[in-house]
């Protein structure tokens, strides 16, 4: 959103014009000028994710060898549009970090 309103203040701020895709912006919408978001994508069947899981962690279906070096891939969800991952943002967990900073 915060793009966005830059276009919408015509700061003059220079983007490459390939970016903004990344994060679910179409680049055609924004400029020469912006033109106006459709409606946000409806929750339909959708739920609220809580955070809690009911599998148990056991060796059974978590088998990796602690003797062979760990390999994370981290695979990127596709972004879609903008409305798309608006939905998903709202849908997300919270993980607020104020709550729990001891300072």
């Amino acid at each position: 959103w915060m793009i966005l309103e830059c276009f919408k203040a015509e700061t003059g701020i220079l983007f490459d014009s390939e970016r903004p895709t990344l994060i679910g912006l179409d680049p055609a919408t924004l400029y020469p000028s912006v033109i106006p978001r459709p409606p946000a994508v409806s929750v339909g069947s959708s739920v609220i994710p809580t955070g809690q899981t009911s599998l148990a962690i056991t060796k059974d279906n978590f088998p990796i060898s602690m003797s062979s070096p760990l390999k994370a891939s981290i695979e990127e969800p596709p972004i879609g549009t903008e409305e798309e991952e608006e939905l998903r943002d709202a849908l997300s967990l919270i993980y607020d970090q104020h709550n729990i900073s001891k300072s």
